[in-house]
């Protein structure tokens, strides 16, 4: 297989597995040009944003081994991060950004505040969201006087973005883009997204592994972003997993009817509000249920919908569930 052309690579480490992906663009469209998922025995991985996550180093550094022989030439790497490992918060600054050091410190005494616990030694990072002017004057006129930027900030403890740097550098493979995994996703569907909600109302939700993250989508800008564990029951215990799918399914639909009373208060109508759900392989009838419940269109994301990647027609959903963290990771290094 010839490599010499422009190619991304995209690694993720799930709970029980671990995805890698390559891209090559080709004009406006992306070829998958290799992809593998690859089961771990189990408890390799722990997702945790304060304990320690990689917990069988050997088995996994044995696969990227393997990878990187059958590829020597790949020397950078896209890294989605798990959500549960690290923590997100959505912030509100005014009248202009401050300096990277007092920025950070300000992520973290929000966070510190939200999540009622200290935040240890961790690498920070920030994307904005929006920006807006509003003021008034002396008289209650609007006068744009100040500037409001909208942050979502993130940390992560550095002892354990460690632990998934090292895999791939142990092998001189160089991590140029960290991401955490529900924000490339939301970017692999961007484009989409904003094309089928054209109001900009909309809920994102990526349920992955042993965890679900929600974000609320309210005239085009993120307004709300949460993730929330999920229980699991022991594999081979047929009717426990059953149970614990149950249980989980009702835990999401209960979050997200906790969180729509404090969005969507004035839409012309609850149809134009989009649900957006990405990690399944179909539809629960819960879900469903709940969608013509609360009149909301609920739809389940398929990279096919994504025109301009091509090599996914050959490829099973339970598969893609798998492969696709490291092919949107892989994506967003092309960007």
């Amino acid at each position: 297989m010839s490599l010499f052309s422009p190619v991304k690579t995209g690694l993720h480490i799930g709970k029980d597995y671990l995805s890698f992906a390559i891209l090559k663009p080709s004009g406006r469209t992306l070829q998958i040009v290799y992809s593998i998922h690859i089961l771990l025995t189990k408890n390799s991985v722990r997702h945790s944003p304060i304990d320690q996550n990689i917990l069988n180093v050997e088995e996994i550094e044995e696969h990227l081994k393997k990878i990187h022989s059958d590829f020597p030439k790949i020397r950078a790497i896209s890294l989605s991060l798990p959500d549960l490992s690290a923590r997100m918060i959505l912030i509100e600054v005014r009248n202009r950004i401050p300096p990277l050091n007092e920025l950070n410190q300000m992520i973290k005494w929000n966070m510190e505040q939200k999540f009622i616990l200290k935040i240890g030694d961790s690498r920070f990072s920030h994307q904005l969201i929006s920006h807006s002017r509003h003021g008034q004057t002396k008289d209650g006129r609007e006068n744009g006087s100040k500037k409001y930027f909208s942050l979502l900030g993130i940390a992560i403890l550095k002892n354990i973005l460690a632990e998934y740097e090292n895999l791939p550098i142990s092998f001189h493979l160089v991590p140029k883009m960290i991401n955490n995994v529900s924000l490339n996703l939301f970017n692999f569907y961007h484009d989409f997204l904003f094309k089928t909600a054209s109001a900009g109302n909309f809920l994102f939700l990526s349920v992955l592994d042993n965890y679900f993250t929600l974000m609320v989508y309210e005239k085009g800008i993120l307004q709300y972003i949460r993730t929330v564990g999920l229980r699991l029951a022991e594999n081979g215990v047929e009717s426990a997993q059953e149970e614990a799918g149950e249980n989980n399914r009702q835990k999401i639909i209960n979050h997200i009817e906790s969180v729509l009373p404090y969005h969507f208060l004035n839409p012309q109508s609850k149809s134009e509000i989009q649900v957006f759900i990405t990690g399944l392989s179909d539809l629960p009838k819960e879900i469903l249920e709940f969608g013509d419940h609360y009149q909301l269109k609920v739809l389940l994301l398929r990279p096919a919908m994504v025109t301009s990647l091509e090599g996914v027609g050959k490829i099973s959903d339970r598969e893609m569930n798998k492969l696709l963290p490291a092919i949107a990771a892989a994506a967003g290094a092309l960007n």
